[in-house]
């Protein structure tokens, strides 16, 4: 059985250019019932990353993608 987000810790790090980025994103997820960490930046990242839990999980998740392919 899948845990629910308030027991799931998320710690986003952002390895991109665009400022704020991790926080916007902290916010996102603890809005959707997630515990986080305090979000920072990391110089490395591995690939992009995409955490998908339902409908709105999904098109939240695609809305964050899209963004970042315009660079907004």
């Amino acid at each position: 059985m899948p845990l629910s987000p308030a027991e799931v810790t998320v710690t986003v790090l952002n390895g991109t250019g665009r400022s704020g980025l991790a926080g916007e994103t902290s916010e996102q997820l603890g809005e959707r019932g997630y515990t986080v960490g305090d979000p920072g930046n990391t110089r490395e990242s591995s690939g992009p990353a995409t955490i998908v839990y339902g409908p709105k999980g999904y098109l939240a998740a695609q809305s964050v993608l899209a963004q970042l392919r315009r660079g907004s």
